[in-house]
């Protein structure tokens, strides 16, 4: 508070009043002319200050968004107390008091904007570093409504790293680590997306904190009634169909909110508000799949279509031939070099049928239909089919708020939703079903101690159960092939084993996967203190969980191993003829209890000062400590230690086992979870503000179930046996007598199926911004950033107990721990990260009828392993070696977004004083849209096998001289991306030469917008006619290539990234 000279003027009254509520918030001004008025909800507020001596002032529409600080400064102006001066100009937009990175999108632009499904999360893609890109666990666990939802990639860290809330409470499914509820954006009050967070009050993680605010009740009934329709009759056909494919969705719902009014009863006006919505979601939609499946040919035996040429000669002068598929029965040492081997191989590349396993032609009757392609014998894919997949959804909340006395205010809110997908699987032959089930209650209470020391309370329960299944083989042909040993009936579900078929074929899946039931109870307590000009912050949170999941399956895995030159990948054999044989390259069945089900206490505490040290300056200062417990199982677990060879067997361990030998939550507790987070914004100028942050942000929330469940695959209790080298040499297992599954749980004492250290440090991200945000005038501003972080200790999971160097003969033999098994999956918080961009956004507010956002974003994220469960590191020895670009990794991002009120019809510029006719047609159109460039991804070849002869996954290609992309008389096309006389399979028992991710896929643009047309129907009320186009210019923009060298269809584009041009039409009642 200022007088007209400039001097600060104290003791000012300032009332401060939520327009839809009337609930009311007052404070006086300090010495230094301050005022704060800390906790306030978002929403639009009315402000009143009265000065003795001065005339009164008010502010009316000043908005308030999710975590927002909003500085407004009032110039007094002398004059008599009865006079009043009514503040017209606009607040300012610059960003006075925080510096943590912030994207705000209210409830207007929410709902004017087209998302496809109409999916919230999408809305993180419009802030400035988000990088549109999921791991596979994430993705293959959730429902998608239209395009889906997305937790993207933040400032170059995972997207599994963000932290979902939604009114204050923890919003995160705990397993995957994406949300538990999506309302629809009609029940949105603002959505928020903050990273580099400053204030210790926020991020449990260190990605995003993506916030909800969900829409409250007023003081005014208010509502919507909403149908978005779309088929197939307007939409463009997706590369590579030829056609459109059948496709109807529709999604309805319904929005009320307003006082709670029971007459004679009840008057909730200014006290009592709800609101409450329910939205349905249905879509049948035909998808096209292509498939590589083995020829007439090659069912008969006959593989003379994938001999290639002359590779060299073996020990005894024969010509070697790519391709060549060799006896495994002919096996023998060789004479010549000492601890390899020999094979004969079948004449004219043909098995005979006496040789043909029952059980692989029984593989093929039930699940491979024949070719439908018109292509060569060899040449892949060679099957396309379509598959109906079929959605639906229902989402439902309700919340209510009360003020129960002028200090006092409470809210509740419950939510649930359910959503089911019916997919075909990799082949036409069967399907897929997944099941998301959420619901989540929270409890709010507010009280106000004085008008500068609030307390807020939260409470917040979350219940999650997934189920993700395969359709099952069933038990009659359980029988057929000789499995139902080998992998008996678990909880009343008969699989069979997994085909993994080298040389890119297409493999079966038998998967069964319910992920829970999992809880989540979440307490938080928060004491905001103005003293002088700090703002003081204490606070603290528990949050327990609860978290059962289950899984189980088997692979049966063929590679060109068995039907190769000395038994190991290369050049020679093929996984078609492996498997036509029955010989298996590895067997890894999931045997006994193989749920996991645990509790975990975690416990915070921050504090922090928010100081105004002057006028201009404001500094942050905060600290937070997060202790995560180790887990509390209810069962045996076990695990080896790579780092020592310690086997480590804990949990619920009954007497009679006496190998106990470790920590009870097999980690041992980490207590050193401090956080220091400081921030600084300087105002140069009315127009200018500078502000820089350092935050240190743990990451608990990633790791959190996932990598404590890994382990639940545990000795003696259960194991996920992986029976490696089985074909080297003369084979003596086979797709039709693979061993009991007792005999192995039974055998395999101790086995490590998967591993971990149990020291593992607490995952963290330095991460730091400097800026300028620059007013270029009432409406709009520019704000240019340096971005950086720099992780520590974070969370991946290789293949590990592979074998120490490369060579010939067993991997057991040359594995450290053999007695253990192996290889397996090791979780291990060891890898660096970092991410370094630049960043420039344009903000235009709604005015004129305009609002306008654009963000540029140009960065590099650099990592070993982006997405921890794909195991894609070749040597676990040298993990250094894979230091890359992330998967998320893309250089440069452009997003632009608008709204605009087109200026024609009543109350706007143009044709005001028409007649209704022309209002009525010409009038009240509204234009939104959102615009999207993105370099490519980046990627690498693959060598198709394990050519070092290692164990290990992921090992790469080698890179010859020759231009990847284009040169050398090679024309770059979809159908060969990729020049693959630039990449060939490393030399025998040697690793590839070629980096991690160092090529780069097809650009991504994209063009979404919304025509809608308001009709007035009577007072307040509106009919809104939408039209959505989605990819309106049917852009087709490209995955990927096929990236293994062994595959037939390696260096082409086989599919599109986002679908066809998709148009959609929607009714709705606004009032």
């Amino acid at each position: 508070m200022t007088d007209p000279s400039g001097a600060v003027v104290p003791n000012s009254q300032i009332e401060i009043t939520n327009q839809g509520t009337g609930i009311k918030r007052a404070t006086v001004s300090g010495a230094d002319g301050h005022y704060i008025v800390p906790q306030l909800a978002p929403g639009i507020y009315d402000i009143v200050v009265t000065t003795a001596g001065f005339g009164q002032q008010n502010q009316k529409n000043v908005q308030l968004e999710v975590n927002q600080s909003l500085t407004l400064d009032f110039k007094l102006g002398l004059a008599s107390a009865a006079q009043t001066v009514q503040v017209t100009t606009a607040p300012p937009m610059l960003n006075t008091t925080s510096a943590t990175l912030t994207n705000v999108v209210n409830h207007e632009e929410t709902v004017d904007l087209p998302l496809n499904g109409r999916e919230f999360t999408q809305l993180a893609l419009l802030s400035p570093g988000a990088s549109p890109v999921e791991n596979g666990q994430q993705s293959g666990f959730v429902v998608a409504l239209g395009a889906g939802g997305i937790s993207p990639s933040m400032n170059g860290q995972r997207g599994e790293q963000n932290n979902f809330t939604m009114d204050g409470i923890l919003n995160n499914q705990i397993y995957t680590n994406t949300w538990v509820i999506a309302p629809p954006p009609d029940a949105i009050q603002e959505f928020n997306v903050q990273s580099h967070i400053t204030d210790a009050q926020f991020s449990i993680s260190s990605g995003a904190n993506i916030n909800v605010a969900t829409r409250a009740g007023t003081n005014t009934f208010h509502g919507a009634v909403w149908e978005f329709f779309r088929n197939d009759a307007l939409d463009a056909q997706t590369y590579p169909d030829t056609s459109r494919l059948p496709y109807r969705q529709n999604q309805y719902g319904v929005y009320f909110g307003g006082p709670v009014m029971l007459p004679k009863v009840v008057n909730g006006k200014n006290n009592t508000w709800f609101s409450l919505y329910w939205e349905g979601f249905r879509s049948a939609k035909t998808t096209s799949y292509l498939a590589s499946v083995l020829t007439p040919n090659m069912i008969a035996g006959n593989f003379a279509s994938a001999l290639g040429s002359q590779i060299g000669t073996d020990s005894l002068g024969r010509p070697e031939y790519s391709g060549e598929i060799y006896d495994p029965e002919t096996s023998r040492p060789d004479p010549n070099n000492p601890g390899e081997s020999l094979r004969d191989p079948f004449p004219g590349n043909v098995i005979p049928s006496g040789r043909i396993n029952q059980a692989s032609l029984l593989y093929l009757q039930k699940y491979y239909p024949a070719p439908n392609l018109n292509v060569a014998d060899n040449v892949f894919p060679n099957y396309q089919f379509s598959g109906a997949n079929n959605t639906a959804s229902d989402i439902f909340g309700i919340r209510l708020d009360h003020q129960l006395t002028q200090n006092d205010i409470i809210f509740a809110r419950f939510n649930r939703s359910k959503q089911t997908l019916t997919t075909p699987e990799s082949l036409p032959t069967y399907s897929h079903l997944l099941i998301n089930y959420g619901q989540q209650a929270a409890l709010g209470y507010t009280h106000v101690f004085n008008p500068k020391t609030i307390l807020n309370f939260r409470y917040g329960y979350s219940y999650i159960n997934y189920d993700d299944t395969d359709e099952a083989a069933g038990t009659a042909f359980a029988q057929s092939i000789n499995s139902t040993e080998a992998f008996p009936v678990h909880d009343g579900v008969q699989l069979a084993p997994a085909l993994s078929i080298a040389n890119g074929f297409t493999g079966t899946s038998q998967f069964a996967v319910p992920l829970g039931p999992m809880e989540a109870m979440d307490y938080h307590v928060d004491l905001s203190k103005v003293v002088s000009n700090h703002t003081l912050g204490v606070g603290g949170m528990y949050y327990h969980l609860r978290s059962y999941d289950d899984g189980w399956t088997a692979g049966a895995n063929f590679t060109q191993n068995a039907t190769s030159q000395d038994g190991t990948a290369g050049p020679t054999g093929y996984g078609a003829a492996s498997f036509l044989l029955g010989a298996l390259d590895s067997y890894t069945p999931w045997l006994g209890n193989t749920g996991a089900d645990q509790t975990v206490n975690w416990y915070g505490f921050y504090a922090q000062d928010q100081w105004q040290a002057t006028k201009k300056l404001v500094l942050t200062a905060g600290i937070r400590w997060d202790y995560v417990s180790p887990p509390n199982y209810h069962k045996i677990v076990s695990g080896l230690n790579v780092l020592n060879g310690q086997f480590i067997v804990t949990g619920a361990v009954p007497p009679s086992v006496t190998e106990a030998n470790g920590p009870r939550g097999f980690f041992n507790p980490q207590y050193n979870g401090w956080e220091p987070r400081f921030g600084l914004v300087y105002q140069f100028t009315d127009r200018t503000v500078l502000h820089g942050a350092f935050a240190m942000l743990d990451d608990h929330n990633n790791t959190l179930i996932q990598e404590n469940q890994n382990i639940r695959l545990s000795w003696p209790s259960g194991v996920a046996a992986n029976l490696t080298s089985l074909d080297l040499g003369i084979p003596s297992t086979y797709l039709n007598n693979l061993p009991p599954a007792s005999s192995l749980l039974g055998g395999l004492a101790p086995y490590a199926s998967y591993g971990a250290d149990p020291d593992n440090k607490i995952p963290y991200v330095l991460e730091y911004n400097l800026g300028v945000q620059q007013q270029l005038s009432a409406s709009t501003t520019l704000k240019l950033d340096y971005v950086g972080s720099l992780g520590r200790h974070q969370y991946i999971v290789p293949e590990a107990n592979t074998a120490l160097y490369p060579g010939a003969g067993p991997v057991l033999a040359r594995e450290p721990f053999p007695q253990y098994g192996g290889p397996f999956s090791f979780s291990w918080n060891e890898m660096p990260s970092s991410y370094n961009a630049l960043q420039a956004q344009l903000q235009k507010s709604l005015s004129n009828g305009l609002f306008l956002q654009a963000s540029y974003t140009w960065s590099k994220s650099m990592d070993w392993q982006s997405d921890p469960y794909t195991n894609s590191e070749p040597n676990f020895y040298n993990l250094h070696m894979d230091w890359g670009p992330s998967d998320y990794n893309k250089t440069n991002m452009v997003v632009l977004t608008e709204v605009y009120q087109l200026p024609f019809g009543q109350n706007r510029t143009y044709l005001r004083g028409a007649n209704k006719l022309v209002q009525g047609v010409a009038g009240d159109w509204m234009l939104g849209s959102i615009v999207t460039l993105n370099s490519g991804a980046p990627f690498n070849v693959f060598a198709g096998g394990d050519i070092a002869n290692t164990g290990s996954p992921g090992q790469r290609a080698e890179r010859t001289s020759a231009a990847p992309y284009a040169g050398s008389g090679f024309v770059q096309s979809r159908t060969d991306w990729l020049n693959k006389l630039a990449f060939t399979q490393p030399a025998q028992y040697t690793f590839g030469n070629e980096h991690r991710n160092d090529l780069v896929g097809p650009r991504y643009d994209n063009f979404d917008v919304n025509l809608s047309k308001n009709f007035p129907l009577f007072e307040s009320s509106t009919l809104q006619f939408r039209s959505e186009f989605f990819n309106i210019f049917n852009h087709t923009n490209l995955s990927n290539p096929d990236n293994t060298i062994t595959d037939g269809s390696f260096g082409k584009i086989l599919s599109a990234a986002g679908s066809g041009r998709e148009i959609q039409f929607a009714l709705k009642i606004l009032f």
